[in-house]
C-alpha cells in the first residue's frame, strides 16, 4: 500500500488553486483524486455560464457595489469551476498522471438544482447582500483556523458549530462511497493525493467520516492552508 494523502480545502477560497499548486509540486503524487462528481464537473460546464449572466441580470437591480459584496464573490465561485478541479487537472495534465473525480452523481443531482430555484433569486441576493461585509480574507483564514482545531486537537465538528454531515443518511453514504474509491485507487498508485473539503478529514468517535472510514491506511491528513 502506498502514501495516501488527504489534502482538506475550504471550498471557494479565492486564493485556493495558488496554494494548491504549490502542495502539488511538493508531494509529486502519481494520481489525484477530487471530491467533485462527472455529473457536478459537467453541470457546472454546461450550466455555470448560463447561471452567471443570470446572477449579472440580478444585480443590476443593486446598487453597483453589491458585485464586490464577499457573498457575491463566494456566490461567482460557487458557480464556476471549483479551483480544486482546476488545479488539479492542470497538475495532472502536465504531469502525465489520472485525474479521478470522487464524488457521487446522485448526490449532484439533487443538490445543483437549487442553486437557480433557491440561491439565484431576487429575495436571496437582497438577504446576503444584507449582511455585514466581512473580509473575505479573514472569513478563509477562520474557517482554517476552525480546521485545525479540528484536526489538532481531535475536536468535534459540534465544538465549531458545525453539524457532521454524516449525522444524516445521505452524508453517510456519501462518506462511505468516497472512501470505498479512495480505498481502491490508493492500492494502485505509491503516492495517491485526494483534495476536498477539510470536514471529511475529522475523525469520527463512531468511525463514520471519510478519514474514519480509512484510518487502517494511515492517511496523512493535511490542510492546504495555515490559519496564521
Amino acid at each position: 500500500m502506498g502514501l495516501l494523502v488527504l489534502l482538506g480545502v475550504v471550498h471557494r477560497d479565492p486564493q485556493g488553486a495558488i496554494y494548491l499548486c504549490k502542495s502539488l509540486e511538493k508531494l509529486r503524487p502519481q494520481a489525484l483524486g477530487v471530491e467533485l462528481s462527472p455529473l457536478g464537473l459537467l453541470w457546472r460546464e454546461q450550466m455555470g455560464p448560463k447561471l452567471l449572466g443570470k446572477l449579472d441580470s440580478l444585480l443590476e437591480e443593486f446598487p453597483p457595489a453589491a458585485k464586490a459584496h464577499p457573498e457575491v464573490r463566494l456566490m461567482v465561485q460557487a458557480l464556476g469551476l471549483p479551483f480544486e478541479y482546476l488545479a488539479c487537472r492542470d497538475y495532472a495534465s502536465s504531469h502525465g498522471i489520472p485525474l479521478h473525480l470522487t464524488d457521487l452523481n446522485w448526490v449532484s443531482r439533487e443538490e445543483l438544482p437549487g442553486y437557480e430555484k433557491e440561491i439565484l433569486t431576487r429575495e436571496n441576493l437582497a438577504l446576503l447582500l444584507s449582511r455585514e461585509q466581512a473580509d473575505l480574507g479573514e472569513r478563509i483564514l477562520a474557517a482554517y483556523a476552525r480546521a485545525r482545531r479540528c484536526l489538532d486537537s481531535g475536536g468535534l465538528l459540534k465544538e465549531v458549530g458545525i453539524t457532521p454531515p454524516w449525522v444524516y443518511k445521505r452524508g453517510l453514504l456519501r462518506e462511505m462511497f468516497m472512501a470505498c474509491r479512495i480505498r481502491n485507487m490508493a492500492g494502485r498508485y505509491r503516492v495517491l493525493v485526494h483534495v476536498g473539503g477539510w470536514v471529511h478529514l475529522v475523525q469520527d468517535p463512531r468511525g463514520l467520516s471519510l478519514a474514519s472510514l480509512l484510518k487502517d491506511l494511515r492517511p496523512v491528513r493535511m490542510l492546504l492552508r495555515s490559519p496564521d
